[in-house]
């Protein structure tokens, strides 16, 4: 772990060599990389020395430490300024707030109350005044896969389709999995050890990219998998609030969201399902699925999503059966996405082994491969 780089500014120098000393008995976790006597050597030094932290007095000539700390906030956006003044003021504390100050301290101060200061300030902000201030250099495509009836094979096409676009080595993917009661990733994947969205949301890690990285599965290079609750009472608290939070932040980070939702319109999966680019409404061929599957489509129709938005994936599908293609689109009269052929044995052993079939070196010559390839997103 690289060391805390800090600037120390005071305009007197048995001030600024006392601090050195208190900070020493952390001289493996912290860089003094310069010195300075007044604010405006702090905005010199800056660009030289790039410290984490500014241990800044408010009383210095030529520039005060309240003048160089509202610079360095519009200037030096990443740098964290700590203050210091036996002035224990609440103006003054408000003030140096005000004006980007992230912490302030009262001297004298221990070595304790030092080193307190400057960890709990540079755990809370380091990266993420930085984060805030970058180009967004993605703007991902939501991709829903939904259905109203279980069993219909809705998670493993989710699983195989981001593997499919992740293939691409200029795709960064997440698979997130919102069927928060009972999700399947984290099995199909054998990832169900590692931690969870209900995680994240306890630690309240989704500010930024930074916050919930840790919170993911690294699947290949480019594929992220963030996993469902391990139980459903462990999702009760994870409110539409959060997710829609949390989207925005994936959505400035990858290039698509694929989205393994619930079978009910509850409000998480009403929220995914608005914010979606593309809805994928997963049927198989039998007359159950197909019932459901019309009574859900209605449903869509009733939340007025443009036409382009919502298509239909058969799944399982096989010629042999009494029931013809024509026939599901005569029936629904929304766009078939794709017909995915049914191999029951094949799927079945890729779920026991958590292995999707996709994850085989064999790619784009399996069927699955070609009948994905077929959905436009």
């Amino acid at each position: 772990m690289s060391k805390i780089k800090i600037l120390i500014a005071d305009d007197i120098e048995e001030t600024r060599n006392l601090i050195v000393k208190l900070l020493s008995i952390k001289s493996e976790a912290y860089e003094i990389v310069a010195q300075a006597g007044n604010g405006q050597e702090v905005l010199e030094l800056i660009p030289k020395v790039r410290p984490d932290i500014v241990l800044m007095d408010i009383n210095m000539p030529v520039l005060n430490g309240l003048e160089a700390a509202e610079i360095i906030e519009n200037k030096f956006p990443d740098v964290i300024v700590i203050i210091m003044s036996v002035q224990s003021d609440h103006e003054y504390l408000k003030k140096a707030m005000f004006i980007g100050a992230k912490d302030y301290i009262i001297k004298p101060f221990s070595s304790e109350q030092l080193v307190d200061s400057i960890e709990n300030t540079y755990q809370k902000y380091h990266g993420k005044i930085a984060a805030s201030q970058r180009p967004k250099m993605h703007d991902a495509k939501i991709i829903s896969f939904f259905s109203t009836k279980g069993g219909v094979g809705k998670s493993v096409i989710t699983s195989n389709y981001g593997l499919l676009l992740g293939h691409n080595p200029s795709h960064k993917v997440l698979i997130w999995d919102l069927d928060l009661q009972f999700g399947d990733q984290g099995l199909l994947f054998d990832k169900q050890k590692g931690k969870t969205l209900t995680e994240l949301v306890d630690e309240s890690a989704y500010e930024t990219i930074l916050d919930a990285e840790s919170y993911l599965e690294h699947l290949t290079e480019n594929v992220d998998l963030l996993c469902a609750p391990t139980s459903p009472e462990k999702a009760e608290y994870i409110s539409k609030d959060i997710i829609g939070q949390l989207m925005g932040v994936f959505k400035e980070n990858y290039d698509f969201i694929l989205l393994d939702l619930g079978v009910n319109y509850d409000e998480i999966t009403l929220t995914a399902l608005d914010a979606s680019d593309k809805v994928f409404f997963i049927t198989t061929p039998d007359l159950l699925s197909l019932k459901n599957t019309k009574l859900g489509l209605n449903v869509m129709r009733s939340l007025n999503y443009e036409p382009a938005k919502v298509n239909l994936l058969i799944n399982k599908f096989s010629n042999s059966y009494a029931i013809k293609p024509s026939e599901i689109e005569e029936l629904f009269h929304y766009k078939i996405a794709a017909y995915i052929p049914e191999e029951n044995k094949e799927h079945i052993n890729a779920i026991n082994l958590g292995r999707p079939i996709l994850a085989t070196g064999k790619l784009k010559s399996h069927a699955l491969f070609k009948s994905l390839s077929k959905i436009e997103v």
